[in-house]
């Protein structure tokens, strides 16, 4: 027997934002094929898969009550408590499926930081494993600010800054370095589209750092190989968006059998 004790989802159940991953590369982080932010509950997942992948598990799912889709966390009144170890407030865990795009580049997301998933930079790279050679640091941050404040993206906004990254046993990327970083400023969490917000990073640092910034290391978690080559072919993160809409469609409408609240 399965049992799941529901709980919310900390930044609302009405948005499906986000490409749906591809099919054939499930992984411990793309179970099955769900946008980036896929707007479910830890128990309405857990049935979705079940009847999705035809699992036949005995699932019971115990319901919350007086929770609607559109409420953020800060609106239930229950204390806050990490989702996860660097998801320390509301405002992080709101940008993390942009930022968590990032993870797997040569790019820190300020794990190690005191604003971890609230920022983005980069500092001196390790020394290359076969020459020794250490490059040099390639990350602006004023450059990559500005490139992304013209933009405009709704939402959020872009500051330069500079950041220590601890170093300590869990040796997080440019661990004992102050680096560049790019501060991200949420306004609107109602108007931010947060997976468009990550392929904009992603586009503008492949623009600026063509050679050093590494954007084919985002498939583990981006998980659509369309995005990643239309992104590399340099399309606009606006028309990528648009292009993720068919399968989001499919996605909503697959969910609906399985979703709790209203």
């Amino acid at each position: 027997q399965i049992v799941v004790l529901d709980r919310p989802n900390p930044i609302g159940g009405v948005a499906a934002q986000g490409p749906v991953s591809d099919a054939g590369l499930e992984n411990y982080t793309d179970y099955t094929q769900v946008p980036v932010r896929h707007g479910m509950t830890l128990g309405e997942l857990a049935r979705f898969y079940n009847g999705s992948k035809k699992l036949g598990a005995p699932l019971t799912v115990v319901p919350l009550q007086n929770w609607s889709r559109a409420a953020f966390y800060d609106a239930t009144g229950m204390a806050w408590v990490n989702p996860s170890p660097n998801l320390h407030n509301l405002t992080a865990t709101t940008l993390l499926p942009a930022l968590t795009l990032l993870e797997t580049t040569n790019v820190s997301v300020g794990r190690g930081t005191e604003l971890p998933f609230e920022l983005f930079g980069a500092g001196v790279p390790a020394k290359d494993a076969k020459t020794g050679v250490q490059g040099p640091a390639w990350f602006h941050a004023d450059a990559v600010a500005a490139a992304l404040n013209a933009r405009h993206i709704p939402g959020v906004s872009f500051t330069p800054t500079t950041i220590a990254v601890a170093e300590d046993k869990d040796h997080y990327p440019f661990h004992g370095q102050t680096i560049e970083a790019v501060r991200i400023g949420l306004e609107d969490r109602e108007a931010l589209d947060s997976p468009e917000l990550g392929v904009e990073i992603l586009s503008v640092l492949h623009r600026l750092y063509p050679t050093q910034f590494q954007l084919d290391r985002t498939m583990r978690l981006l998980a659509n190989e369309a995005t990643l080559k239309a992104m590399q072919a340099g399309e606009d993160p606006r028309a990528i968006r648009e292009s993720w809409e068919p399968a989001l469609q499919r996605f909503r409408t697959e969910r609906e059998p399985y979703l709790l609240y209203r």
